[in-house]
């Protein structure tokens, strides 16, 4: 009698939660599928033609007279905060590389031609230039003129003006 009983419960429970929710889930339902507002953009109303108009070309780079002429490199728009002439310094605690381009990315490892310890002090001689998403200086170091990042790509200051 006891699992007859507790069967008979457990099923009243069931019938009861399904009066109560099953009602609910099916409004909650029908209104998905009714129009209204949706997260979904609508589709284009246009597609564009290849052919209407020619894809205009990008224009060329700027490089520094002793840059090499393939590096892919743009001016930056930021306020520039040396000069050509200024004599900066490693602030990094580390060594730094100084490399033939500028820019990190992809890049050979021949395209490092020195490490610049912290507290080494350099002669900017060009730049700026924007690879990377850094701003990079020409400089001369010792008997190598080669380019550094101003700041390292989690925004860690790297040169700074010589005192």
């Amino acid at each position: 009698m006891g699992v007859s009983a507790g069967g008979m419960l457990f099923a009243l429970t069931l019938f009861v939660v399904a009066m109560v929710f099953l009602p609910a889930l099916g409004a909650q339902l029908d209104s998905a599928t009714q129009p209204g507002p949706s997260w979904t953009p609508p589709p284009p109303t246009s597609i564009p033609s290849s052919t209407s108009s020619p894809t205009p070309t990008p224009p060329p780079t700027a490089t520094t007279a002793n840059s090499s002429p393939t590096a892919q490199t743009t001016p930056t728009s930021a306020p520039s905060s040396f000069q050509v002439g200024d004599v900066v310094r490693n602030v990094n605690k580390g060594v730094v590389n100084l490399r033939q381009t500028p820019g990190y990315l992809n890049k050979p490892s021949s395209d490092r031609i020195g490490l610049v310890s912290s507290g080494e002090q350099l002669l900017v001689i060009g730049g700026p230039e924007q690879k990377d998403k850094l701003i990079w200086w020409q400089v001369q170091w010792k008997d190598k003129n080669g380019w550094m990042a101003e700041r390292t790509a989690s925004g860690v200051l790297i040169l700074q003006l010589a005192e």
